[in-house]
């Protein structure tokens, strides 16, 4: 549903950030 979707892009987003991909600034 839409809670798994949410959630699957929220953890997505929290692992290419925590390797620093989102440090384009």
């Amino acid at each position: 549903e839409m809670g798994i979707f949410i959630a699957t892009v929220f953890v997505a987003f929290a692992y290419v950030w925590r390797r620093g991909g989102l440090e384009w600034d």
